[in-house]
C-alpha cells in the first residue's frame, strides 16, 4: 500500500473531524509521523493499529526532584496538560533506544547527553487508543532509562520548541 492509498484508509477509518481539536494533535500530525518513520500502521481485524517505539528517561535533579513535562501550547494557543514523568522520544528507523534517548535529552532539554550517565531499568510494551489521535489504537513500546542531571546543568524550567511550532515545558516536582 503506497502512502496515498494509506492515508486514504486512514480517513476513511479514523473519526478525523475530532483531529486537532482539544487536546488532539491534526491528522497532519500524524501523517508527518508516518513520513518521518516515527509511527507506523499496521491493520488487524480490518483497523489501523499505530505500532511506536519510545525511549522513555526519568529525569531526576541533584537535590531529589523529578522532571515533569507539565504542558504542551499549540500554535493556536490550545493548552494540553501533560504531567508525564520524565521525557520520551519516538525513535526513528533502525534507531536503537539508547541513541534515541540521548536524541530526546538533546532536543527536549538542550543538553549534552554525554555528560549524563544513562542506566537502561527495561521494556514494557502496551496498548491504548492514542491520546493524541483519537479512535487510534497504539502499539507502544517503551524502552525506560533514567539519569541525574548535574547541578551545573540544571535549570529551573527546560522548553523545548518543535518544528511544528508547538512548545513543550519541563518543570520539576
Amino acid at each position: 500500500m503506497n502512502q496515498s492509498e494509506l492515508l486514504d484508509k486512514l480517513t476513511s477509518a479514523l473519526p478525523i473531524h475530532l483531529y486537532g481539536v482539544g487536546v488532539a494533535k491534526s491528522f497532519q500530525h500524524l501523517c508527518h509521523e508516518i513520513e518521518d518513520g516515527e509511527t507506523q500502521i499496521i491493520w488487524e481485524n480490518s483497523r489501523p493499529l499505530r505500532v511506536v517505539q519510545i525511549a522513555f528517561v526519568e529525569i531526576f535533579s541533584h537535590d531529589g526532584k523529578t522532571l515533569v513535562e507539565d504542558r504542551q501550547e499549540f500554535t493556536d494557543g490550545r493548552i494540553r496538560r501533560r504531567g508525564f514523568r520524565g521525557i520520551s522520544e519516538k525513535l526513528k528507523p533502525s534507531e536503537d533506544s539508547l541513541d534515541g534517548a540521548k536524541r530526546g535529552i538533546i532536543e527536549e532539554l538542550g543538553l549534552n547527553p554525554e555528560s549524563l550517565k544513562l542506566e537502561f531499568v527495561g521494556m514494557d510494551i502496551r496498548e491504548k487508543e492514542s491520546g493524541s489521535y483519537p479512535g487510534l489504537m497504539t502499539r507502544y513500546t517503551k524502552f525506560h532509562y533514567k539519569t541525574e542531571i548535574p547541578l551545573e546543568m540544571y535549570q529551573d524550567q527546560y522548553i523545548e520548541n518543535c518544528s511544528d511550532g508547538i512548545k513543550t515545558f519541563f518543570v520539576w516536582e
